[in-house]
């Protein structure tokens, strides 16, 4: 997602302070070794009514918090999009009375992704800002947006003639991204500001490698396999979790087209999700058995726990200004600032 120019530099200064900036790889600390938090209490996000189809999605750069349910008290259909602000809850779409509307990602000040339902039937991608929706594509497209920037480039995944192709919707055309000949398939997963931007090759339903494009998509890059990226910082930092340790990782860009893969030091089964302010990485860490997690925040080399062992919450977004959101099945999410 996107974050301030600052965000290589303190995360360098980081891993020097914790001294593991000239190496290729280290650890931060001892896996599962997180301190607890010691802030203020996080708020709880009172949105819709929690059922088995209440999903909150994501988190804005000014906390805005956007998601979906299940209305008419149903259990699948019809789903609608919404957004919620300081208390107050806002419905998104759909284009079609009827249908669902659903959110894919947040991004920036204020901006939502998803899809909706037309009249004509199927679906198209759509961009939410201040009370505005935009349809992005037609239903043939049908159009999986993920990210967007400042200059209105929205990165997603769209159906072509060639199968689903990772793709970026400009100005009300779509660009398919370049990938190596193998990919059947290309899923877009996120993007920033300097036209960088990560995703998947398939090859049938196989996953192969993570793809990195640069230059606005021009250049596409095979990354290693064991690297399975969840998000890129505006200096092409990579975040996510390293396959073959199963660890939440950061990758720093070397010379030469290498990286340097840095271990934040949570428990076995983490992942880094999201980059937040300068110095910053918020991780999802399985504390027990039967699937339960807990929301760290990875600040200058130190791990804190913001959830407890048994409270089962995962990390899902971090903005620019340090907040935090966090959610849970069957419980309110959490939103710390």
């Amino acid at each position: 997602m996107k974050r301030t120019a600052r965000t290589a530099t303190a995360l360098a200064a980081a891993l020097v302070l914790v001294g593991i900036g000239g190496g290729t790889a280290g650890a931060a600390g001892p896996p599962g070794a997180a301190a607890p938090f010691e802030g203020r209490p996080p708020v709880q996000i009172e949105g819709p009514p929690v059922s088995l189809g209440t999903e909150i999605k994501g988190l804005s750069d000014d906390d805005l918090v956007a998601g979906e349910y299940v209305t008419e008290g149903r259990f699948t259909y019809p789903v609608r999009a919404w957004v919620w602000r300081e208390g107050e809850l806002t419905e998104i779409g759909p284009f079609d009375d009827r249908g669902s509307s659903r959110v894919t990602a947040v991004a920036g000040r204020g901006k939502v992704l998803g899809t909706s339902d037309v009249p004509e039937g199927g679906q198209v991608g759509f961009l939410w800002e201040n009370g505005d929706l935009r349809a992005l594509g037609t239903p043939q497209d049908d159009f999986r947006p993920v990210d967007v920037d400042d200059a209105g480039r929205v990165l997603g995944t769209r159906t072509t003639a060639g199968g689903w192709r990772a793709s970026i919707w400009r100005d009300g055309a779509f660009k398919t991204l370049p990938a190596p000949s193998e990919c059947t398939s290309t899923w877009a997963t996120a993007s920033n500001e300097r036209g960088t931007a990560v995703g998947t090759c398939y090859v049938g339903t196989e996953r192969r490698y993570e793809l990195l494009w640069q230059d606005g998509g021009r250049r596409v890059r095979a990354l290693a396999p064991s690297m399975q990226v969840l998000d890129v910082d505006e200096h092409g930092w990579l975040a996510g979790q390293h396959l073959g340790t199963q660890r939440a990782t950061v990758w720093a860009p070397r010379g030469r087209g290498g990286w340097r893969a840095v271990d934040l030091g949570a428990a076995p089964g983490a992942s880094a999700e999201d980059f937040g302010r300068p110095g910053e990485v918020v991780v999802t860490e399985p504390v027990a058995a039967g699937g339960v997690t807990r929301v760290l925040l990875w600040r200058w080399g130190r791990l804190t726990a913001l959830t407890g062992a048994d409270e089962d919450y995962e990390a899902r977004q971090a903005n620019r200004h340090g907040h935090v959101l966090g959610v849970s099945y069957g419980n309110p999410a959490l939103l710390w600032r």
